[in-house]
């Protein structure tokens, strides 16, 4: 078995991290396998990781120019010549490469993924949504298999036009090995913030950008600090995008009255060692498909606190609290329920949601799916 993983970008996010995973899962459980990394631009700041794990990485440096049909071109010829067993393609620019090569003849048998489930033009700019369109209209003669990283992702494709024979759904899953309860972590890094054992921390792990709400979340803050200024809490805020270095960020949570109360540590190269040290799990998404951070959190054995976009009510059962996205006041009320439990109730609710996770939402069983799913297909290759 010989995987080609297509994708367009390996910059660190959600679908490039579960490509990493899931290709060193798969090294391991499958080690006569080979698999190889193929880039639509250029490689990008996880490429390092992919080598270091065995998988070879090439880019083909595709850019918006003249140039690009030739780039495909090349690209389709370059898949014409492997010897690949299956051809995984990461995402909708992924998908149209794909679509090309089987335009150009090229059989192998094609997997797709469809992680977002907010399809709104607001999220997609105009060229994404036109490629939607496509890989929707071929979804039912190209790829052999369509996975779905949520039952949501998988409505909302339908709902456009999606109609392949094969859908499984496929969530992400969570290496609970790496992420887990971790009373070290906990203690040191509470301590690199100056917080108190006694205080409550809520979390959120995200980049700043319209679609994850940091706006509502900040505004539900500013509601439970003026209407319950007792309660003593802070929010930590961790991505790319939240920092208070940010004049204009700063000034967002100044406005608010939030001074002293948002600490902004920055982005998390190892969020294993962050997400125990708090109390509190929130995320104020407004569209997600399978939302890792959230999984991850529970992982780590944190009560949460979550808008309910994708599969995050699926996912969080009755081990947490689920509010409506931007719904600043219902976030509000249930940050202050979560900040005024007691600390039994709060460990209570994060060992329900650290067995959810252990139960339903383990990264080994995505990847032996995925094997699973890439054998039936060399079976059906080779079938008279």
């Amino acid at each position: 078995m010989h995987i080609v993983h297509l994708i367009g970008t390996l910059e660190r996010g959600g679908a490039e991290l579960f490509l990493l995973r899931l290709c060193r899962g798969l090294s391991r459980l499958e080690p006569s396998w080979t698999q190889a990394v193929w880039v639509l631009g250029a490689r990008g700041s996880l490429a390092d990781d992919f080598v270091a794990a065995g998988i070879p990485v090439r880019a083909f440096g595709l850019t918006k120019s003249p140039l690009a049909a030739w780039t495909i071109g090349r690209l389709v010829g370059a898949l014409a010549s492997s010897r690949a067993s299956v051809l995984q393609t990461w995402m909708y620019h992924a998908d149209a490469v794909g679509i090309a090569a089987r335009l150009a003849g090229v059989r192998i048998p094609q997997v797709w993924t469809l992680r977002q489930s907010n399809l709104a033009p607001d999220v997609n700019r105009i060229d994404t949504r036109a490629i939607i369109k496509a890989c929707a209209l071929a979804s039912s003669r190209v790829p052999a298999v369509v996975v779905a990283g949520s039952a949501a992702a998988l409505d909302a494709h339908r709902a456009i036009g999606y109609r392949a024979a094969r859908t499984p759904i496929i969530h992400n899953g969570v290496d609970t090995d790496r992420f887990r309860p971790d009373a070290g972590h906990r203690a040191a890094t509470r301590r690199a913030w100056g917080v108190t054992g006694d205080t409550r921390v809520f979390g959120y792990l995200a980049r700043v950008s319209p679609v994850k709400g940091h706006d509502v979340l900040l505004d539900a803050a500013a509601r439970l600090a003026t209407t319950q200024p007792a309660l003593d809490w802070r929010l930590v805020l961790v991505g790319q995008g939240a920092s208070l270095d940010d004049p204009a960020f700063a000034a967002d949570v100044a406005r608010r009255g939030l001074a002293g109360r948002v600490l902004t540590p920055g982005p998390a190269s190892a969020p294993e060692t962050v997400l125990p040290a708090f109390d509190i799990a929130v995320s104020s998404s407004r569209g997600e498909g399978f939302p890792n951070g959230v999984a991850e959190a529970m992982a780590c054995g944190l009560a949460v606190v979550a808008t309910d976009v994708g599969d995050t009510r699926l996912l969080v059962g009755d081990s947490g609290s689920i509010v409506a996205p931007g719904d600043v006041a219902g976030l509000a009320e249930a940050m202050r329920e979560a900040a005024s439990a007691g600390t039994a109730v709060l460990r209570a609710r994060g060992e329900a949601a650290l067995a959810r996770v252990q139960q339903h939402f383990r990264e080994i069983d995505a990847v032996r799916a995925y094997a699973g799913l890439y054998r039936s297909l060399q079976t059906e290759a080779h079938q008279p």
